[in-house]
């Protein structure tokens, strides 16, 4: 069976600051284009969701469904940082939930955060769907929160790892900013001094897919991760497309990368559809746009 699935930060899940309710106009537009209705959406910045008898999260839920077509659940994740944890939208039809992890449970492990079971109905299959958004202001951080789902990259069973990351990977392919010319915020955040210079903190996510080795061309020391975006160019898509960033130039300064990831395990990697991933670049005015992030969809047989 084949399974599509889409990632996208919807800004501030939207949450309106001067009426403080929800708006899903803008939710609604960006996903109104497929053809193919996915299966599970994992959307970040779901600002409050939980308030108002989870008003957001069920708000979501209904833009979605009414949009495409297909009945969503949301489940709402944990984020200890602030209330705007990730969710995840799933259609019972394809999928039945089996465990989820997320908003307000207590007594767990950190390592079963944000982390839910499927079973896909036609198949049997066993699903692992991770939902993360990583801090935005220190590579330490990402480096912990990598380590804290790094054991599923090997786990029997697939597992996609969809999130906002906030940070980079190393390779000559991958976009880069020009850090000569960033801003202090993003050098601080984003990079690492090495004496006179800077250069991207990618510890995070090489830690998960493998640090780029220049001189054999292949990534190594990874935790059973793959970036679907690079599995996506060795499969034949064009770099521009595989590549093509989550985050656009005009949105954060110098700033045209890829922040939004899906990683499958060592499971799921060999079932990604050749062809189906893909960054859903917005319009070109601005204020047109859905969000400061792009829509990332990509399929797997299952």
């Amino acid at each position: 069976m084949i399974l599509e699935t889409a990632l996208f930060n919807y800004e501030s899940g939207g949450f309106n600051k001067t009426s403080r309710r929800h708006e899903f106009g803008k939710l609604a537009a960006a996903f109104a284009h497929l053809t193919t209705p996915p299966a599970v959406i994992v959307q970040c910045e779901g600002r409050s969701y939980a308030d108002l008898g989870g008003e957001g999260l069920h708000g979501a839920a209904a833009a979605l469904s009414e949009t495409l077509g297909v009945r969503y659940v949301g489940l709402l994740g944990h984020l200890a940082r602030g209330p705007i944890a990730p969710a995840v939208f799933y259609n019972p039809e394809t999928l039945t939930v089996r465990s989820w992890v997320g908003h307000g449970a207590e007594g767990v492990f950190d390592d079963w955060r944000n982390i839910g079971w499927f079973t896909v109905n036609v198949t049997g299959t066993r699903l692992g769907v991770i939902a993360q958004h990583w801090d935005p202001t220190c590579g330490d951080r990402r480096l912990l929160e990598a380590k804290q789902v790094g054991r599923y990259g090997l786990h029997p069973d697939p597992v996609l790892l969809y999130g906002d990351l906030n940070t980079y990977a190393s390779g000559p392919l991958l976009p880069q900013r020009n850090w000569h010319d960033a801003e202090p915020k993003c050098r601080h955040h984003e990079g690492i001094d090495v004496g006179d210079d800077v250069i991207a903190d990618t510890r995070a996510l090489d830690y998960l897919i493998g640090a780029y080795d220049e001189q054999c061309g292949e990534r190594h020391d990874d935790m059973g991760y793959r970036a679907v975006c690079e599995q996506a160019h060795a499969t034949g898509t064009a770099p521009e497309l595989a590549y093509a960033p989550t985050v656009n130039r005009d949105v954060v300064p110098n700033g045209a990368v890829i922040k939004d990831w899906l990683l499958a395990n060592t499971a799921l990697a060999p079932r990604y559809v050749r062809g189906t991933y893909r960054v859903h670049l917005p319009p070109d005015d601005p204020r047109e746009r859905s969000s400061d992030h792009n829509l990332v969809t990509a399929a797997f047989d299952v």
